[in-house]
């Protein structure tokens, strides 16, 4: 988890970043596979679940977590 916030407020924030697969598209089972996907869950500061902050989340804050995970990989 790493500390982010989301409409101002401070949270913490569980990314998954799975990599889509690297070979050709008929290798996969679906397009999920082929393209890969990042999963975003919210947290307070003491890590409990926080799905009224997460459901507040724009568009901009979903991109600047994911790119704040991707610079921690």
């Amino acid at each position: 988890m790493m500390r982010t916030e989301v409409d101002g407020v401070p949270c913490l924030a569980g990314v998954v970043i799975v990599d889509g697969y690297r070979g050709p598209a008929q290798h996969c089972d679906s397009d999920v596979d082929y393209y890969g996907y990042v999963e975003i869950e919210i947290f307070d500061l003491q890590g409990r679940p926080w799905a009224d902050l997460e459901n507040r989340m724009t568009r901009a804050d979903r991109a600047r977590i994911e790119m704040e995970a991707r610079r921690c990989l």
